[in-house]
Order: structure tokens, then sequence, then C-alpha cells
């Protein structure tokens, strides 16, 4: 970008954008597949929202997120834990990597 607040509007846009499928599964969060949330967490801020959500899950159960818990499920509906989570945001900054290099 040759100027500051083109750059700032494409990234507010990139980050609109790529938020979208997030907002879209969120409502039929607990209907998804498995493979969909991972093929959903391919957007980091569509991982970020899931991981949010499991998060919200856990302190719902008044045992919150610990290093403990981080591989269980928030309660026995769940198919996708927040390891899932942090897994799909390592691959994401390797898939970004790779597109900015």
């Amino acid at each position: 970008f040759s100027k500051n607040a083109t750059a700032i509007a494409g990234t507010i846009l990139g980050y609109i954008i790529f938020s979208i499928p997030f907002f879209v599964l969120m409502s039929g969060f607990d209907d998804l597949s498995v493979s969909n949330k991972y093929l959903a967490c391919l957007s980091a801020p569509t991982a970020l929202g899931f991981g949010i959500m499991i998060i919200v899950r856990w302190e719902g159960t008044y045992l919150g997120l610990t290093f403990s818990n981080i591989g269980s499920r928030p309660t026995v509906f769940d198919n996708f834990t927040i390891s899932d989570v942090m897994l799909m945001l390592f691959v994401d900054i390797i898939i970004y990597s790779f597109m900015t290099w």
C-alpha cells in the first residue's frame, strides 16, 4: 500500500471479510461436525471466535479453563476443544506466513 489510510482500510475490510464465517456459523456451532469446525478455523478471526465461545462455556461450568482441562470438552455435547482451536491458530500462522512470503 502506498498510503497509510489505504492500508488501514484494507486491513479492516479483510478482518471483516474473514470474520463472516464465524457470524454465519455461530448459531449452529453445536450442530457442526468437527471437520467443518476445522475448516472454518482456517480463518484466524473465526478460530478466535470459536475459542472465545469455548472459553465462555468453560466459565459457565464454574470450573474455568486451565492447563489441566485444555484438551477436554466443556460439556458432553461439545465436540471441539480449546486445544483444537490452538492447533488451528498455529496452522493459520504457517499458512499466512507462506502467503506473505
